[in-house]
């Protein structure tokens, strides 16, 4: 009896000592009280003569070997009977009515999750309320850890709850499952940007029109390129990216469990690939996804082998295949796949322009650096054919332009103060920030 009564008080002392220092204002404060406690818990142990250690540790398992994992329930089964009944004691001291026994329960449930998990998945239905509360409390502390196997557990109990009716309980689950999703983004946010992905809501052209126009719902892009360090189960945190609605992946390769990730991500809605290197195979992962709001492949090496493939992409608002290794007839055929969309093919020469309004040819802008920049087009000159092609529109300029590749060079026709003239303008590739010629 000595020995159960030095149990309880010096964890619930470490308990106390826990909770004190978390609020503390500064280290040397925490420190300082750190070292009281300790002095206070060994004079406790002394004592209540404490003979018996506390309940083990345990150790964090990978996400990327859950499915090798066995269930909770499997490994539970494998320790001593003894472990389970004093666990199972104190799920039934979670309705308590003295705070201080389910602080007590609580504190036990946290140490040993590999017995807790499965019996509060047996018992969380059928529980009190008061019981359930805590319960779910438990399992959201377990599902918040960013690296345990076992938190995955917590968590899909947690949401197979929540899809449980409109009972009591599964409101406070479907209340913890947002919550839980709310704090791994923010760790996920956290280490993927220390990694070097970018994430969040930078300018960027598709199509000529600003993805953050200040008259629409502002996109939030994770932007991943070479600078990105990560590794396959660092990967596997974007879907928990709830807030991203595009992806743009930019030179690098682009593995099967990066696809992955970005098909788990909730409310993606674009993707484009950019300069990067993929087995056309890959691709069709894709098909997992609901819709895809803007698709676009620029610069890369993918052809006609692949049109099947991209078939099966299910696209409703843009394609975009840009500087890809397609024929003309392919594109023709996709074309006609996806007939109801804004579809946009070019072998990837950049002109570097911009109209004013849209349906004109009036140059506006000129992007620096450009072919058409270096080759002397100027604002205000209209631009009236491409080649022997005459152009009355943008949409004109851009269908002309599709045939001709980056390196190429075309006869660009235009009007200045009146006066016919041409140029022999040599496209280059389109920069990165833009999908307008």
């Amino acid at each position: 009896m000595c020995t159960q009564v030095s149990r309880e008080a010096t964890y619930y002392c470490a308990l106390q000592v826990n909770r004190l220092v978390g609020r503390l204002p500064n280290a040397l404060e925490r420190a300082s009280q750190i070292y009281v406690c300790v002095c206070l818990l060994a004079l406790g142990s002394v004592a209540f003569g404490q003979t018996e250690t506390a309940p083990r540790t345990f150790s964090r398992v990978s996400e990327s070997s859950l499915a090798a994992h066995p269930e909770p329930t499997e490994v539970a089964e494998s320790f001593d009977s003894a472990a389970r009944q004093r666990l199972v004691l104190q799920i039934e001291n979670l309705s308590s009515n003295s705070y201080r026994t389910r602080e007590m329960a609580n504190w036990y449930l946290r140490r040993e999750p590999r017995i807790a998990i499965p019996l509060i998945s047996e018992r969380l239905l059928t529980s009190k309320i008061t019981a359930a509360t805590e319960m779910i409390a438990i399992l959201s502390h377990f599902a918040t850890n960013p690296d345990g196997t076992l938190g995955f557990r917590a968590q899909q109990i947690l949401e197979a709850t929540a899809r449980n009716g409109s009972s009591a309980v599964a409101l406070l689950a479907t209340n913890s499952v947002q919550s839980i999703a709310n704090v791994q983004e923010a760790q996920s946010i956290e280490v993927l940007t220390h990694l070097g992905m970018n994430i969040g809501y930078p300018e960027l052209m598709v199509n000529g029109a600003k993805l953050n126009d200040p008259q629409s719902e502002a996109v939030c892009i994770a932007w991943v390129n070479a600078e990105f360090d990560g590794k396959p189960e660092d990967i596997q945190r974007m879907r928990f990216l709830q807030h991203v609605t595009l992806v743009y992946l930019q030179d690098i390769t682009v593995t099967d469990s990066l696809l992955r990730a970005i098909c788990q991500m909730p409310n993606v809605k674009g993707l484009v690939l950019r300069e990067v290197k993929l087995e056309p195979e890959s691709l069709l992962l894709l098909s997992q996804m609901k819709n895809f709001d803007h698709f676009e492949l620029a610069y890369v090496n993918v052809g006609d082998d692949a049109v099947d493939i991209l078939e099966t992409i299910p696209v409703w608002g843009t394609m975009r295949l840009f500087g890809t290794k397609l024929s003309l007839a392919s594109a023709d055929r996709l074309r006609k796949k996806f007939s109801g969309l804004a579809f946009y093919f070019g072998k990837g020469g950049y002109l570097g322009v911009g109209t004013m309004p849209p349906n004109t040819t009036v140059v506006q802008s000129v992007q620096a650096g450009s072919g058409a920049a270096e080759a002397g087009i100027m604002l205000g000159d209209r631009l009236v054919a491409v080649g022997e092609k005459p152009i009355k529109s943008f949409e004109d300029l851009r269908a002309e332009l599709a045939f001709y590749g980056a390196g190429e060079y075309v006869k660009i026709h235009f009007l200045r103060k009146g006066e016919r003239n041409q140029l022999s303008v040599r496209l280059t590739e389109m920069p990165a920030s833009h999908a307008n010629r």
